[in-house]
This record gives C-alpha cells, structure tokens and sequence, in this order.
C-alpha cells in the first residue's frame, strides 16, 4: 500500500510539472534565474530545453519516503536507542520470529532479522537457543507492517 501511495505521489508531482501551463512568452533569462554553482551551459539548456522528467523522479522520491514514513532498513531500524521495549514469555519460536505471551495483553509476534541482536543469560546467542519459558525483554522498531525485533535478551525459565 505504501509503495501505491509512493508511486501515486512520483505521478502526480511528474503531472503537476508537465501540466505547468506557460504564461506569456517571457525572455528566458527573466523565467530561469542561474544559481550559485550553475554552469551557464546548463541553465541555458534548461531555459531551452525546460525540466528534464528523468531529474524530477529522485527529487520527488525523498518527499514521497517523508510522506509515506517508509524506511529504508540503515535508515534506523536496528537503532536500539529509537526502539520501543516489552516484556515476555517465550511462547514460540521459528526461524523467521518469536511470540511472547505477555499477562492481560495479547501475544506479541516479532519478526527475528539476522542483525538481530540475540542473548540467553548473558551470552549472545541464535534465536534456536532460547527455551521455551524463556523471560524476554525485547527492543522492537516498527517497520512498514512489520514489527522487527532489534535486541532480545532472555533468562533461562527457573527448573522447579
């Protein structure tokens, strides 16, 4: 959905700028005004030529990423001081996540990515490693739909 509204957004801006109506013929140096840094080639061509469509995509994508709050993975998902925390009971585990059964809320499911940082009793581990039972405290960050556990660090159920 957020890549729809992504694209939505890529179109629209690229529509709004090749709809652009021209008002009265003006001299070219009155309607493109050269910038620090411009070669004078280049701001001749864009009087002449106009906006190229191919420059405007790049600049819209930025806006459309702020738009949509669409991350990309090394924009922050694996930052553990921007990460929310909860508290668990291993209840489950795969290769692709762990559920944590929490008491008077619902199970919480988090995906486990590989940068996932893993610890059972002081020591890093894999996500197999963990017992069922376990006690969690987990730091998660939200990415598009999914929930991405950043850090997971367990203890050992007592053995009664």
């Amino acid at each position: 959905m957020k890549k729809l509204i992504a694209a939505l957004a890529i179109c629209l801006g690229t529509a709004a700028l090749a709809q652009e109506a021209p008002q009265e013929e003006q001299d070219a140096s009155k309607r493109f005004t050269q910038q620090p840094g411009d070669s004078i080639k280049e701001s001749q061509r864009e009087a002449e030529e106009g906006i190229d469509a191919t420059e405007v995509g790049p600049k819209l994508g930025k806006a459309a990423r702020d738009v949509t709050g669409a991350q990309a993975e090394s924009e922050g998902t694996f930052k553990t001081a921007q990460a929310f925390s909860l508290r668990g009971t291993l209840k489950d585990k795969s290769g692709e996540g762990v559920t944590l059964e929490r008491r008077g809320l619902p199970a919480a499911e988090l995906d486990v990515r590989d940068k996932t940082a893993v610890w059972l009793d002081g020591r890093k581990v894999k996500v197999d490693a963990l017992p069922e039972g376990a006690q969690v405290r987990a730091k998660f960050q939200l990415e598009g739909d999914d929930i991405v556990a950043v850090e997971l660090r367990a203890t050992s159920p007592k053995s009664k």
